[in-house]
């Protein structure tokens, strides 16, 4: 009798070399949620160091359209502490080995008693090894609370003053040509201006309460209004 062999051949599969990438983070997103109560938000992103040695590190924010103008943000990394690094530029720090208690990446907003939710995006990688970068995510949600936190009332030291009876807007500045800006509760840009004149008749805006922004190149204020007719 003759056997017939069936010989079947497996395809070899053989066990490839997986990198450890040179750092690394618990979480890539980040939801922060509070109200209008509370003053600036913050909180932070601790990373972990994976390479064995220090690391030149780089972050670069990208900031939606729809980021309120009146939330001012600050980033801080485990080197220092930048402004707004914004799309194509970057920021550099240093990622510490072994890891320390400062190897934490750590967001602010003043959300100037905006209620809104946003997130902000953040690309985040070694110089040397940028096949290791990362993108974090940082939502920020703030609802309306009770409080206007961060909007001083209206007194006679500001510079906004504004006749809830009349309507009329007003300022003293010696600034030239200053820039008034108003926005809803949302965030929303709903009248803006540059003049020579010391007041404006907002009697066009629809009831509700408004934010105003006054800016002349030498100082920043805002003043929150409600148009009640």
């Amino acid at each position: 009798m003759k056997w017939l062999i069936s010989i079947v051949l497996l395809p070899f599969t053989g066990f490839t070399q997986v990198n450890t990438p040179t750092w690394g983070i618990e979480d890539t997103v980040l939801i922060i949620s509070k109200t209008t109560d509370f003053g600036p938000v913050h909180d932070y992103l601790a990373l972990t160091n994976n390479s064995g040695q220090d690391l030149n590190m780089r972050w670069i924010c990208h900031e939606p359209q729809s980021w309120p103008t009146l939330w001012i943000t600050d980033f801080t990394d485990p080197s220092n502490s930048f402004d707004d690094v914004q799309h194509l530029d970057s920021s550099d720090f240093v990622l510490l080995n072994p890891p320390e208690w400062n190897n934490k990446l750590i967001i602010g907003v003043q959300h100037q008693s905006f209620a809104h939710t946003d997130t902000l995006k953040f690309k985040v990688f070694p110089v040397d090894f940028p096949e290791d970068t990362l993108w974090l995510y940082y939502i920020i949600e703030v609802a309306q609370g009770n409080a206007w936190a961060n909007i001083e009332d209206e007194d006679a030291d500001q510079i906004l003053q504004f006749n809830a009876t009349t309507n009329q807007l007003s300022w003293t500045s010696s600034g030239l040509n200053p820039k008034i800006e108003i926005y809803s509760l949302s965030g929303q840009l709903v009248k803006q201006l540059e003049s020579n004149e010391n007041s404006l008749i907002i009697s066009d805006l629809k009831k509700g309460v408004y934010i105003v922004r006054y800016q002349d190149g030498k100082v920043e204020e805002k003043l929150k209004i409600s148009i009640v007719n």
